[in-house]
């Protein structure tokens, strides 16, 4: 399950080299993603149609939070992304070994910590499943809430121990220039889920969502999770394996490489760790809504789609990329990677995040099923626009990001997300205060648009002073100009069929995309864009 790609050089222009390869490796990871994304979206379908956006449905969401939240917190900055620039310099240098045997070394460690944490966590159980039912305002339905998330806890906590492993597989394989493991990994999650979620369908017989499970239900839900999260972290594990390659943990606290990779991943813990409270003061706040949790989780999986499919695959392909050059001294061909990286997001997230925002409902009633009603559909359909306001901005914040710890620098991330988190929780909370009912989710998604995009353009004077200036083009503006014309006439389209039965909503969804896709492209040929060439060349980014 392995995919080599040349990391290749780049030329004096900003012109890559070897531009195939990388269009190549984007290409096969963005197929990879798709199929993902779509399993992923079948287990959002699977999971709505057993759960319901009910308190079932955000008791288990919220208890599945912690698992992520703890390891991004604790190790997720070190096993991750921060890992990548090493691991570049030791392959390419032909110290592929070595490379492994600091993985194994910082495995072990992070093993050793994270159990500590996990044993802690689940005697707290009881105060985390609190913390997240806050926001619940009748006494009796949050204890019921907290009973069962603690219950959950017992089973989801334990994943962090497996999200440890899978992230120092991943880093090396990436490393090697080896993406499909990754993009794949998660399909296996999801059809696990999504079995467990069938399984638990059945079990209930047609009984609607409710918090009183018994032991096998409870065991369904609980045991599902951790299965498919299990079979998500041997699948790089195996692509490891296949490349000659072992990851043992090791415990070796004296390797003089550990000190200043500690203080390197202690500031992209940070970084993960603030996106992560940030996670967990919105499942807070979305609390105070019934079933607003549910909306929230939903909403995010449609939000991150088109990234999965049109934006991480560029950033994933280019991130050992930009190490290799600025390790080889280019730290100017790092810049100019970056800037054509952010024009090709421009021209494809734009017009994507406007019309899923629009399209939104009748989205949500093709594919709404079992327990998610009408009114359920209508508050994941109205926290699904408010996000996407913020598509490019996440897919930007990402990509500098990781040219960030390309050029060494973990720290500057950290301090521009915690200013723009800081600011972004205040609005949370004070947005939820001054609205009520289900306007509060729309200020959910319109405030993690703002901190993303804040933490964007925070970055860009930090990149400026290591690898030179990232240039934003004009085209930006009109991307979002022809985006915005687009969404009018996806609109019109869409509001003209209706949504009365789902046949309907599938003409209104399909129809009102077509309508609204054809007039993006079609603006940008009267204005001959540069910019089409990504559709002539599906396999290449934008130059």
């Amino acid at each position: 399950m392995t995919a080599a790609t040349p990391a290749p050089p780049t030329t004096g222009s900003g012109e890559p080299q070897g531009a195939r390869g990388i269009g190549r490796a984007t290409a096969l990871v963005s197929v990879l993603n798709l199929t993902s994304r779509a399993t992923g979206l079948l287990r959002v379908v699977a999971m709505s149609a057993a759960l319901g956006a009910t308190a079932l449905g955000d008791t288990y969401q919220a208890a599945n939070l912690v698992s992520n939240i703890l390891f991004e917190l604790l190790a997720g900055g070190l096993l991750s992304a921060a890992l990548v620039p090493t691991f570049v310099d030791l392959v390419d240098r032909g110290r592929r070994e070595d490379a492994a045997r600091l993985g194994g070394i910082l495995l072990g460690a992070a093993l050793v910590a994270l159990t500590a944490v996990v044993a802690a966590a689940l005697l707290l159980a009881d105060q985390l499943m609190g913390l997240l039912t806050a926001g619940v305002e009748d006494p009796g339905l949050r204890a019921d809430q907290r009973a069962l998330g603690v219950f959950l806890l017992w089973f989801f906590l334990p994943q962090v121990l497996l999200y440890a492993c899978g992230s120092v597989a991943t880093a090396l394989l990436h490393a090697e220039r080896r993406f499909v493991a990754a993009a794949i990994a998660p399909v296996f999650n999801n059809l696990v889920v999504i079995s467990a979620m069938g399984a638990f369908w059945l079990l209930r017989d047609g009984a609607p969502p409710s918090l009183d499970l018994d032991l096998v239900e409870k065991l369904v839900l609980g045991a599902g999770a951790t299965v498919g999260v299990l079979a998500m972290t041997l699948v790089p594990l195996v692509a490891l394996r296949r490349t000659d390659l072992t990851l043992r943990p090791r415990w070796d606290l004296h390797d003089p490489r550990l000190r200043p990779l500690a203080a390197q991943g202690a500031w992209a813990a940070g970084h993960l760790g603030l996106n992560q409270v940030f996670a967990m003061a919105t499942v807070v706040v979305a609390g105070r809504v019934s079933g607003g949790v549910v909306a929230y989780q939903v909403a995010f999986t449609f939000f991150l789609l088109p990234y999965a499919l049109l934006a991480n695959p560029l950033t994933t392909t280019l991130y050992p990329r930009l190490a290799a050059a600025v390790a080889a001294g280019r730290p100017h061909e790092a810049a100019d990677d970056v800037s054509w990286g952010l024009r090709s997001m421009s021209f494809i997230l734009l017009p994507a995040s406007v019309l899923i925002g629009v399209l939104a409902r009748p989205l949500l009633e093709v594919v709404r099923l079992g327990n998610l009603d009408v009114a359920g559909a209508d508050l994941v359909a109205l926290t699904t626009s408010g996000y996407m306001v913020g598509l490019l901005g996440y897919a930007a914040s990402f990509l500098l990001t990781r040219a960030a710890y390309a050029a060494g620098d973990t720290r500057s991330p950290t301090l521009v997300s915690l200013v723009a988190t800081g600011v972004g929780a205040v609005v949370l909370v004070v947005g939820t205060e001054v609205l009520d009912g289900d306007a509060r989710l729309l200020v959910l998604g319109l405030t993690h648009a703002g901190v993303v995009t804040a933490s964007a353009l925070g970055l860009l004077p930090a990149l400026r002073r290591r690898i030179g200036t990232v240039r934003l083009s004009a085209t930006i503006l009109r991307d979002a100009a022809f985006a915005a014309l687009a969404g009018v006439a996806a609109w019109g389209v869409a509001s003209s069929i209706g949504i009365d039965t789902r046949l309907a909503a599938v003409g209104s969804l399909t129809l009102g995309g077509l309508g609204g896709a054809l007039a993006y492209v079609g603006l940008h040929a009267l204005a001959h864009s540069d910019e089409l060439r990504v559709l002539r060349r599906p396999g290449r980014v934008l130059r």
